[in-house]
């Protein structure tokens, strides 16, 4: 049987939450940033798009100084993966 806990924290990871209309969708939404050069970088390490490619695809989506700007909480995701969970594990807290 389906079972609701109305207190379950569910998590979308949906980079294009905004482009496609679903912000409405959420309670509260979370923006991982990073700068241009760092997504660029990411990007080509863990793909195998190129840099025009990488570029393209970061050029359509709506800018990250936007979703910063709309989201509940911004995540800046520049510095070393410790950092980032650092700053996960603090918003982690709020929400519990």
């Amino acid at each position: 049987t389906k079972q609701s806990n109305p207190d379950a924290i569910v998590i979308v990871d949906a980079p294009l939450l905004y482009e496609a209309g679903m912000q409405n969708m959420m309670d509260k939404i979370i923006v991982v940033s990073a700068t241009k050069n760092k997504q660029i970088q990411r990007a080509r390490e863990t793909t195998s798009l190129s840099e025009y490619e990488v570029k393209r695809r970061i050029e359509n989506q709506l800018p990250l100084s936007k979703k910063e700007k709309l989201a509940d909480i911004v995540i800046e995701n520049n510095g070393t993966l410790e950092d980032t969970r650092s700053q996960v594990k603090k918003m982690w807290k709020k929400f519990l």
